[in-house]
């Protein structure tokens, strides 16, 4: 890991070390920015990072995570592999394959990951207060756009297919709004307001099938 800020307080008794008034942390391809950043370590590892007014990256050769919230949270396992992420206020995470962009943001996201050698491979996303999951296609030679996909509601659970390129499914706990944005003019513009969603994915992030309850639907 690489620490970089404008000053840096080394507190050995405390077994932290405090970035003032900005810092950067670097690894391997994780990037992460913020303000009044304070590490912690644990014997002579670093187990915890928290920031104000943070934004982070991840950029793999098939994905690219970028992430941001008001208040960041990180925890490293004993090898320095980034297991979980918890952003509070202003929270968003996107991430884009070749196939697709996904965007959530939510008053509070916590990303949970799994090692994989020196990656950390993402597995779930949960988000609470009034949650947002975009998932937009992207163009690519000989594949038709399908619609964009937005879903809302206060709380949602989004697991990730392995490998943690695409999504496998996304699920909600509360009334919730699902809307089919077109691409293309043979695309209809769908809303679809009902409660428990559960929606599966294939590859490419396209959609298996879905179901809900107590579901009203408009259709332009």
């Amino acid at each position: 890991m690489k620490i970089e800020g404008y000053s840096l307080y080394y507190h050995e008794t405390l077994g932290e070390i405090w970035l003032k008034p900005w810092g950067r942390l670097t690894r391997e391809d994780m990037v992460v920015d913020g303000e009044e950043i304070v590490v912690k370590m644990q014997d002579r590892v670093i187990r915890q990072v928290t920031a104000l007014h943070a934004h982070g990256r991840d950029d793999y050769p098939n994905r690219k995570l970028v992430y941001a919230a008001d208040e960041l949270t990180m925890e490293f396992d004993e090898s320095g592999v980034a297991r979980k992420i918890d952003g509070n206020r202003n929270a968003t995470l996107t991430s884009t394959t070749e196939a697709s962009e996904t965007t959530v943001t939510a008053g509070h996201v916590d990303l949970n990951f799994e090692a994989d050698g020196k990656d950390a491979v993402l597995t779930q996303v949960a988000a609470n207060g009034n949650a947002v999951v975009t998932s937009k296609p992207l163009p690519a030679p000989g594949r038709q756009l399908s619609e964009t996909h937005v879903l809302r509601s206060e709380t949602l659970d989004m697991k990730m297919r392995p490998g943690g390129r695409e999504m496998e499914s996304v699920t909600t706990k509360a009334p919730g709004k699902f809307e089919f944005l077109p691409n293309q003019p043979t695309q209809h513009h769908r809303i679809l307001d009902g409660r428990d969603f559960v929606i599966n994915y294939g590859a490419a992030n396209r959609i298996e099938n879905f179901r809900a309850t107590n579901v009203k639907t408009l259709t332009d």
